[in-house]
């Protein structure tokens, strides 16, 4: 079930808000009765959850909100009752700070990071627990907070050497009592699953991962393991509980039970069923990544890069690309944001990661916006702004940014960003404005980022595909294969050398390379072909559902093509320590010429066609490409009103009269530019 940003408030206060819609998302709201001071309709928030009272001035984020209702709103009444029903003491219950909550009759259990909440589950009576068959249901229900995701039940910001990893909020409070005061740290995960984010508070301990003895196997434990295991950063040491070691345990039995059972004997009881997992590998990254000085070229860098993986030409210039668009981050003018598309397995991600070592990168999973309305005792930025600029931010799975709730606000932050001027006002009095600031974007996905279309940004992005043939994909699997097995014989990940000789390269060499490289009028003309091009196949024509023409269509003027083409005329050269372009220069423009068009659009292959082909007709277009008669005549159309194709009538030996279809030279000339380049 979706969810709003109603939906944490009411959550805990019980109560529901009206919203009030504006075309600025940031600017929609909901508004009610305060939870604190009860004033009507004095209370308000947005939809990124940012809040205030305009009669009790109490303000904040959703954090904020819970720490504040936690302290102010919740007590310590029935929290023994509670205890008593778990039967742990309770003391454990406040240590904890476990509270009972009379807006909505439940118990709210906080979570910490660092001494921080950040994050409130709610405890409610099961209704159909029945008491004379206590095995039949639980008598408690744990409840996540709607929208926010959920975390551990402790995250404290020294961690022992030893960790518990217990299943569940009465787990780890029964975990407390059995360690007694032995140096131990017990986190709870809760029942909906492990996070691999989570993974990154047990680097370097010994970990005893707990499950409850259910009948359906070890499903919590497995998982837990699995994300260990493919963690970069692991523990020391891994032991899982083993309840089969006393078959004579019923079903569901827990660490609770234990304690019950046991009481102060328990630790040493428990710590005998544990058995240790000798196969999970050791640390692929024991420290941050060295810089390798040795490695002093670009072509140094591709060599590295060969030797442990199956590098082909595409990945070579996307690698220039790539690094282009880092060298760019000095120079003025557009700039280089780019869009990398292949499918799953086409070394998308290991090329983020081989850039992501630099210190000029900052490398992320996913992105969801730039802007932060977050206010709390830290009185720094909390925006993603600050750490990203004058660096490139490198997302390695950017699919789901067109799956974010608030993606509409994501693409004006974006476009705001790209110009160098971007400001919000948040409900909190919060103001942001951001100008003249430079970062490079790289977003890594599959072709589900064609979605991110050019009204979303206005063609900000340049697009670059990945090809990868049956063969590639061969190639690419045994040099993993290789990389798998040297990883668990040497105990070191290969990997670490390439991104060790990048980060050399880019932080040592590169960034030591200034100015930028000369334009000959050769290239100009290359740049002004190329922008045109673009501008013209993608060109739309507005059409009503009967195929009317709404209005006369144009294309483009191509300025911001063509700021950001020299840009990359400028910089690519000096990645390659050159002063000029060279031929793999003007062959990673000519790519990108074409990716930005689309090869498998319709219009390019009808062009590429006719460009090494004119005078053709329908028919023969249709059996040279594949495409439907449908869509032929569509794009014709649109090409004919466009004005870049041209029709001239054909007698044949019968007298019969054939249409047959040609570019305008220009074009055509275009195209093969680009095609020639590419080869």
């Amino acid at each position: 079930m979706s969810t709003t940003p109603m939906d944490p408030f009411r959550f805990h206060t019980g109560q529901s808000y009206s919203f009030h819609p504006h075309a600025d998302p940031l600017k929609s709201q909901y508004s009610g009765n305060c939870p604190f001071c009860g004033k009507d309709e004095h209370f308000s928030f947005n939809t990124q959850w940012q809040w205030d009272c305009k009669k009790c001035h109490k303000e904040g984020n959703i954090y904020a909100f819970i720490r504040m209702w936690h302290e102010t709103k919740c007590t310590y009444q029935n929290v023994d009752k509670l205890a008593a029903d778990r039967k742990i003491p309770l003391g454990f219950f406040r240590l904890t700070a476990i509270k009972w909550n009379p807006a909505n009759s439940s118990f709210v259990i906080p979570t910490f990071r660092d001494g921080k909440m950040n994050y409130l589950y709610k405890v409610i009576y099961n209704p159909e627990y029945i008491p004379t068959q206590p095995g039949k249901a639980s008598k408690y229900l744990i409840r996540n907070m709607p929208g926010i995701d959920t975390t551990l039940f402790s995250w404290p910001e020294n961690i022992h050497n030893d960790v518990w990893l217990c299943e569940g909020l009465w787990d780890r409070l029964a975990a407390e009592a059995i360690i007694g005061s032995r140096d131990v740290t017990c986190m709870g995960y809760p029942g909906s699953g492990f996070k691999n984010t989570w993974t990154q508070a047990l680097a370097g301990k010994r970990v005893y991962v707990f499950g409850d003895n259910d009948p359906g196997g070890t499903g919590n434990i497995e998982q837990i393991i699995k994300r260990i295991e493919a963690s970069p950063q692991k523990p020391i040491e891994v032991c899982r509980i083993d309840w089969s070691k006393v078959p004579t345990l019923p079903d569901g039995y827990d660490l609770n039970d234990v304690w019950v059972e046991h009481g102060h004997a328990s630790y040493e009881w428990v710590m005998s069923l544990f058995n240790k997992i000798e196969d999970l590998g050791k640390p692929l990254i024991d420290s941050p990544i060295q810089a390798d000085v040795t490695c002093k070229t670009f072509d140094e860098l591709v060599g590295r890069c060969k030797e442990s993986y199956y590098f082909t030409s595409d990945m070579e210039l996307l690698l220039l690309l790539m690094l282009s668009s880092i060298y760019s981050l000095r120079i003025e003018g557009e700039q280089l944001w780019l869009r990398v598309i292949g499918p799953p397995g086409s070394s998308k991600t290991t090329l983020a990661r081989v850039v992501g070592s630099s210190e000029s990168t900052i490398l992320r999973d996913t992105f969801t916006g730039l802007l932060s309305g977050w206010k709390d005792d830290d009185a720094s930025d909390a925006s993603l702004i600050p750490m990203i600029t004058n660096k490139a931010l490198i997302v390695k799975e950017a699919d789901a940014l067109l799956r974010q709730p608030n993606y509409d606000q994501i693409m004006s932050q974006l476009r705001a960003f790209y110009d160098k001027d971007i400001a919000a006002t948040y409900l909190n009095r919060v103001n942001i404005n951001y100008k003249n600031i430079r970062c490079s974007f790289v977003l890594c996905g599959t072709h589900v980022l064609r979605g991110i279309d050019n009204v979303a940004l206005g063609d900000r992005f340049l697009d670059f595909e990945l090809h990868v043939s049956e063969d590639d994909k061969d190639h690419i699997s045994d040099k993993m294969l290789d990389r798998s097995i040297e990883a668990g014989e040497s105990g070191k990940n290969p990997e670490n050398k390439v991104w060790e000789a990048a980060k050399g390269f880019i932080d040592h060499y590169m960034s030591c390379y200034d100015g930028v490289a000369k334009i000959d009028k050769s290239t100009r003309s290359r740049i002004k072909d190329y922008s045109k091009l673009i501008a013209y196949m993608r060109a739309k024509v507005q059409r009503d559902r009967s195929g009317n023409i709404l209005y006369r269509p144009h294309a483009e003027v191509p300025s911001r093509l063509i700021g950001q083409l020299v840009k990359l005329y400028q910089c690519a050269p000096r990645v390659l320590n050159l002063e000029t372009p060279n031929d793999l220069v003007h062959k990673l423009a000519s790519r990108l010429t074409i990716d930005i068009i689309d090869r498998e659009s319709h219009r390019y292959r009808i062009c590429s066609y006719l460009s090494v082909a004119p005078g053709r007709t329908r028919d023969q277009i249709h059996e040279a490409t594949g495409i439907s008669m449908y869509h032929i005549n569509k794009e014709l159309d649109d090409m004919d009103e466009l004005k870049f194709i041209r029709v001239d009538k054909y007698r044949t030996s019968s007298q019969t009269s054939i249409n047959t279809i040609s570019l305008h030279e220009p074009i055509a000339e275009r195209i093969a530019l680009v095609m020639e380049n590419t080869k």
